[in-house]
């Protein structure tokens, strides 16, 4: 059987578990001339845990082939738009579900996110969601790519329409002790007061600046809005009372470079496996990083010396930040720019450092582009050739209404704290 077969019977076994009122006539329905078998979407085990507290687990979302792109778009259903702007993308790997959310077909959902996939689908659809530190969240059960790279882990996390429920959220499955069921996660109850803290009093906030900019990384420009919204942000914070300084980043072209060859350490041979199983094609999105033309495997030693760098970039990256321990969290883009034109996500890197460095972070939305104010710099001196690219794709009447969002980044294993930090943000800009 071919795969075209398989994808015929997938669908109809998809649409079989529709209510028949819900359903789009076929006729109706338009069909992407892809298709695709990989069954990443397929409910995992996390079902052990939810269905206790009364969770409702009623929907399938759409994630990417590979679930290792920041576009949502595979072989079974196509591609997933934004629902702000359908030239736009929803983000991805947890496109589906922040696209649904965003929709109010479900007040909350669970992404996972190895690169960003939690808060870039968050951060493209006006929503909130968390990227815990690794060990804080169950994750036995779930399905995914790469399993087995135990470098960089890929972690659950809430996306939801307030602070309060990704609070609501990761204190309802801790009550259920998941240390007893999977073995990566740490006996770390939710702490109440760790929440309140994060809440309460006025903090000092950190903001990503390299030369003067604020919002910058040092490595690709973020687009007008994002550098507006970055200093509504600031704006509001100081208003509200709260000390708002200059956070200088580390290294970060050598974290996201680090990063990357993580995630491509197998030369893209287990998600070219995956598709072998199947005989379908591999999609554009996904054969620059992973497919037949990656052959930058590379042998246990190199994997080794890798993580001794990520060990070491991770002890200097906290020194740094004990050296100015008053700072409570730093605040940065998870994205440059706003949600992105179809197939124009170039740059991850103010997502993945994060993950590299294990961090917890909170996206929280703050505005949308707006044409008239958020006027692109014409005389701008580009520092490579992929800031030149991400800065020539802004164009203002395109991005028009797209959603704009920051990061709110904490120390590892915070998750109550950094909440509780974010919903104070998000209290500011109501605020101002």
């Amino acid at each position: 059987m071919g795969w075209e077969e398989l994808v015929a019977q997938k669908r109809k076994a998809l649409a079989e578990l529709i209510p028949e009122k819900w359903r789009i006539p076929a006729d109706k329905l338009p069909v992407d001339s892809q298709h695709s078998v990989i069954s990443y979407p397929e409910t995992s085990g996390k079902e052990s845990c939810f269905l206790p507290i009364g969770a409702v687990l009623y929907v399938k979302t759409n994630v990417p082939q590979s679930v290792m792109v920041c576009e949502t778009i595979n072989n079974i259903v196509g591609r997933t738009l934004n629902p702000y702007n359908r030239l736009l993308s929803c983000g991805g790997s947890s496109g589906g579900e922040a696209a649904l959310i965003a929709l109010h077909g479900s007040p909350i959902g669970v992404g996972t996110d190895i690169g960003g996939s939690i808060r870039t689908p968050a951060a493209f659809n006006g929503l909130w969601g968390i990227r815990p530190s690794h060990g804080r969240m169950p994750f036995a059960g779930v399905r995914s790519s790469m399993d087995g790279q135990e470098t960089v882990h890929s972690v659950c996390g809430p996306i939801a329409h307030r602070a309060e429920d990704l609070a609501y959220f990761m204190k309802a499955i801790l009550e259920q002790e998941p240390w007893d069921y999977d073995p990566k996660v740490i006996e770390i109850p939710w702490r109440e007061e760790k929440y309140n803290e994060g809440k309460t009093g006025k903090k000092i906030f950190g903001v990503t600046t390299v030369n003067g900019v604020l919002g910058f990384d040092g490595v690709v420009m973020p687009h007008p809005p994002i550098l507006r919204g970055i200093q509504m942000v600031v704006n509001a914070l100081q208003r509200a009372g709260h000390t708002v300084v200059e956070w200088r980043p580390y290294k970060h072209k050598y974290a996201v470079d680090l990063v990357r060859s993580i995630y491509r350490a197998d030369g893209g041979e287990d998600i070219r496996n995956a598709l072998i199983l199947s005989g379908e094609p591999v999609i554009s999105e996904v054969a620059n990083d992973y497919g037949p033309g990656v052959k930058e495997k590379i042998d246990l030693n190199a994997m080794w010396n890798i993580q001794i760098k990520k060990y070491k970039y991770q002890q200097e990256y906290l020194a740094i930040w004990m050296e100015r321990n008053e700072i409570n969290a730093w605040i940065q883009p998870e994205a440059p720019h706003a949600a992105i034109r179809h197939d124009q996500y170039k740059y991850n890197g103010y997502a993945s450092v994060i993950n590299l460095l294990d961090y917890p972070a909170v996206v929280v939305p703050v505005t949308f582009a707006q044409k008239q104010i958020d006027i692109k710099d014409l005389n701008y001196k580009a520092i490579s050739d992929l800031d030149m690219q991400v800065h020539d794709e802004y164009q203002a009447d395109v991005y028009h209404g797209a959603p704009v969002a920051v990061q709110i980044i904490g120390r590892r294993l915070q998750e109550e704290y950094v909440i509780g930090l974010a919903e104070q943000v998000g209290r500011a800009l109501a605020s101002s």
